[in-house]
């Protein structure tokens, strides 16, 4: 039984020099979505306070702590504060959260969170380091603080608050964990338990980008309803509290329901619009679909770079793969529970034509790849590779054990370039890459673009170079977002092969809403806008679409 009363009392924001958001207009229950309290951009942005702005909002919060007790306790029998502290073993002197300092042992990195170095601090500072250290925004810290303690705005809080102030290690159905009190434990392990959600999806009740029946009130009786977790946090926020406001709690906001409403995640999200502006920073949901082909994609808060080939996934395996395919960040989507789903199917290879060096030995070879696989092709000279316009700024060096291997064939000769590399024909302007023993026309800047073309690698064609056969267009690749002119259909390009392997060819897939495209996480500036005659040669494939 809660012997002191909490008052979550909901004050207008307060700007402090600029950094938080006043919000102009009372929040709505009509505002709230039960499967996205929270954007992850919000809610794991560590950078959004220091321990100064940090300070300066506890301070502005409890202007004047009552340390005595003095002030009326409202309660009958019971003249101040102090003396109904005193009834309840709680007696004075009271340290609001503003003031409130605590030797910290320290803690050592693990792979949740990084190391945090000892002393004494205050509770801005360790609300600071957690966040760094954890990963998580100081405002979903400051707001936890206060839908489990109301330790922000209490002018007289008790020890009690501090020693279980995020809740953390604190069920429904029993005692509090003694392992875990303490102000410093409490606002660490809440943080890091939000880590802990994203790299163990499976072992929690709610996962992101999946559908979880999420409970009114911890009896049973008063029911529960599905809820598709559109982010991370949010996901996290019902693993740490798994209820949801009903319809009673959300139609009298800043007060109670019914006997069946629960508040933790109502009050949460309540709290932090009111103090630091939206949840939602945009109209982002999380699609219920698998990416095209040809997309990279990335749990959030995890670190691994998957493709998407033939419907399944081939891993990145590190920056050098990475960065000789000409990949961007921008381009690395956000893994929908169906990706997730996706077969892992071995590790992507490096592009074609990358050139590389062992360690230990001045030897340079350059590679023909495949998807999963490579040859390398050594280099016999330094005069062919000069003739071939290759410089050593170029070259990636292995480790040597990496690179031991028997080469495919010997380059002897610079008189025609090699494959995957791109040639200039100055006389008429264009620019082919030299494929399968052929040189094979890119005929627009946009296929150039997504390709992941360099001009600084487009080397001056050789007679050797013309006189190849002339082999097919390069057309854009797999998963490229295009739109015809004047029209607003998006399509993605998927390369297909028959099940018996005897046909090939390009179809363009239909995306076929905003709210698709957006749960994708593509952006406007993610499509190429081309001519209609490009896009109507295309087959039109299977739609993308939830």
């Amino acid at each position: 039984m809660q012997i002191k009363l909490f008052l979550a009392l909901v004050l207008p924001m307060v700007v402090l020099f600029g950094l938080f958001v006043n919000t102009s207009s009372a929040l709505s229950s009509s505002e709230w979505r039960a499967g996205h309290i929270i954007d992850d951009s919000i809610f794991f942005n560590a950078n959004a306070l220091g321990t100064a702005d940090t300070q300066s909002f506890l301070n502005a919060k409890v202007p004047n702590c009552d340390t005595n007790g003095s002030q009326p306790s409202g309660r009958a029998g019971y003249a101040t504060r102090a003396d109904w502290g005193r009834a309840n073993n709680q007696p004075p002197p009271y340290t609001c959260l503003k003031d409130y300092r605590q030797d910290v042992s320290g803690v050592t990195a693990d792979s949740y969170c990084s190391a945090i170095a000892g002393g004494n601090k205050s509770a801005a500072e360790i609300i600071n380091d957690v966040s760094k250290a954890c990963g998580v925004n100081p405002m979903s810290l400051i707001v936890t603080l206060q839908k489990e303690q109301s330790l922000v705005t209490d002018e007289w809080p008790w020890t009690t608050q501090y020693r279980s102030a995020t809740g953390f290690g604190c069920p429904d159905t029993a005692n509090c964990d003694a392992t875990y009190y303490g102000f410093f434990n409490q606002v660490y392990y809440a943080a890091r338990q939000f880590k802990l959600y994203i790299k163990n999806p499976s072992l929690y009740n709610f996962e992101y980008g999946r559908t979880g029946n999420v409970q009114y009130n911890p009896i049973g009786g008063c029911g529960s309803s599905p809820v598709y977790m559109e982010t991370q946090a949010t996901a996290g926020l019902y693993n740490y509290t798994p209820y949801q406001p009903n319809s009673a709690a959300l139609n009298n906001l800043y007060g109670t329901g019914d006997s069946c409403s629960s508040y933790g995640n109502r009050n949460f999200w309540r709290t932090f619009n009111d103090w630091f502006g939206s949840t939602i920073s945009d109209a982002f949901t999380i699609a219920n679909t698998t990416h095209p082909d040809g997309t990279l994609v990335k749990t959030f808060g995890l670190p691994e770079v998957y493709m998407i080939i033939d419907g399944k996934r081939y891993h990145v395996p590190n920056i050098d793969t990475f960065n000789s395919h000409g990949f961007s960040w921008s381009e690395v989507r956000q893994a929908t529970a169906p990706d997730r789903d996706l077969q892992i199917n071995g590790s992507l290879t490096f592009r074609g034509g990358t050139l590389i060096k062992g360690k230990n030995n001045p030897e340079v070879y350059v590679l023909r790849c495949m998807d999963t696989f490579c040859v390398k092709d050594w280099i016999s000279s330094i005069d062919v590779f000069s003739g071939l316009g290759f410089g050593f700024i170029d070259v990636l060096e292995l480790p040597q054990s990496q690179v031991d291997s028997t080469y495919e064939k010997k380059i002897t000769s610079s008189d025609v370039h090699l494959q995957d590399q791109l040639v200039l024909d100055r006389s008429s302007g264009k620019v082919y890459l030299i494929a399968d023993g052929a040189k094979n026309w890119v005929p627009s800047l946009q296929i150039f673009d997504a390709k992941h073309f360099k001009w600084s690698k487009v080397e001056d064609a050789k007679p050797g170079d013309l006189a190849l056969p002339t082999g097919p267009d390069v057309s854009f690749p797999e998963g490229a977002l295009l739109r015809a002119n004047g029209d607003n259909a998006v399509y993605a390009i998927n390369h297909y092969r028959s099940l018996n392997g005897s046909s090939t060819g390009s179809e363009k897939r239909h995306i076929t809403s905003a709210k698709t495209f957006s749960g994708l996480s593509y952006k406007p500036n993610d499509v190429f806008v081309i001519d209609a005659s490009y896009t109507a040669a295309y087959t039109t494939g299977a739609t993308i679409a939830e």
